[in-house]
């Protein structure tokens, strides 16, 4: 599934703001950038009832953490 949304970036945080019903069952969550890498992330808040969620990236050692 490919979506585009809302991302927020910080010299140490990559969070992404999606629909909560993307997230919500997923076992594990894989982001994919427009340079082709990809990422672990994981759930950091959720919000049912307006369908909200927001994503922290994982670089490759597994930190939550900006990525280059």
């Amino acid at each position: 599934m490919s979506i585009r949304l809302f991302v927020m970036m910080t010299r140490t945080v990559f969070c992404i703001l999606t629909n909560n019903h993307v997230v919500e069952n997923a076992d594990e969550i894989h982001i994919r950038l427009s340079n082709g890498k990809e990422h672990k992330a994981t759930i950091v808040a959720t919000d049912p009832p307006s369908d909200l969620a927001v994503i922290k990236v994982k670089d490759k050692q597994g930190n939550t953490r900006r990525t280059k």
